[in-house]
């Protein structure tokens, strides 16, 4: 059985209520043709939100598309409180009608409601994606998802602070995609496993030091021979301290970056580990 909850408001603190919660809502399907803009509150499309309107028209599913929020003006047309992207996609797509939620306020209110839907959003962290797309069953999510299980990481669901992250958490996901993608499922998996594996390396899951430590894997290859001695390795030094020594010298020297300079100490560290007996034993 799918776990699911409910609405549980248990936690928050009581509220005064409206006095009024103004006139309901209601729903009808709206010809595009009787929808308008008005461009005292309505902002244009630009550049970047007509790439957006291409991407929605090119994968248009109903089951993806919110009732447009409307309210009358004149003898027969609406304007679009919310929703002018998906409507210019819809229309885009050859459909004449669209699912509208009709509100009935003045231009004021409509310019209101315009700054309260847009502006009381609640944005998606890249995990609450991942996560959401893992569900839906997307390909990368779920390359993603199976790489970080092969390597024993687990992806938290809600943002952590890193100092409270326990071994083998994290909240990264972008950068781990982008490294799958560039450097492959070998170097990625022994990366985040080399950094997981210290004893003391809770919350060191970071975007720099997991592209320094899998990028420098990738393009030492021999360095994957043996986990054990991957691992041995790892153990001669301080990530943490790395890591710092690394973001104080990109401070210093102009055109550096953090990544790099850590790229470097970590070729030397390793180098240097895997020139001892011990390691290259194990």
């Amino acid at each position: 059985m799918i776990a699911v909850r409910s609405i549980d408001i248990t936690d928050y603190a009581a509220i005064v209520t409206p006095q009024s919660f103004g006139r309901p809502p209601r729903l009808d399907w709206i010809s595009i043709a009787d929808l308008v803009i008005d461009p005292e509150y309505q902002r244009e499309i630009t550049l970047r939100g007509r790439k957006n309107v291409r991407s929605i028209a090119i994968a248009f599913d109903w089951s993806m598309f919110a009732p447009v929020v409307v309210s009358p003006v004149g003898a027969s047309k609406f304007a679009i409180v919310d929703g002018q992207h998906r409507t210019t996609a819809a229309k885009l797509c050859g459909i004449e009608r669209v699912p509208c939620m009709i509100i009935e306020v003045d231009r004021g209110g409509q310019a209101r409601a315009f700054r309260a839907i847009n502006g009381n959003i609640t944005r998606m962290h890249t995990l609450h994606l991942h996560h959401a797309m893992v569900a839906a069953g997307d390909e990368t999510a779920l390359k993603v998802a199976e790489v970080c299980r092969r390597a024993g990481i687990t992806i938290l669901r809600n943002p952590t602070e890193h100092a409270l992250l326990k071994q083998g958490e994290t909240c990264v996901v972008i950068t781990i995609k982008k490294a799958i993608s560039r450097f492959g499922d070998k170097a990625v998996i022994a990366g985040l496993k080399a950094i997981a594996a210290g004893e003391f390396n809770e919350g060191l899951l970071q975007q720099a030091i997991i592209w320094a430590v899998v990028e420098t894997l990738h393009d030492h290859p021999e360095w994957l021979a043996c986990e054990k001695a991957l691992h041995a390795a790892f153990d001669t030094f301080d990530l943490d301290d790395l890591q710092r020594e690394a973001a104080s010298a990109a401070a210093r020297l102009r055109g550096s970056s953090k990544v790099d300079q850590l790229e470097g100490l970590l070729v030397e560290a390793l180098t240097a580990a895997f020139a001892k007996p011990k390691a290259r034993a194990r």
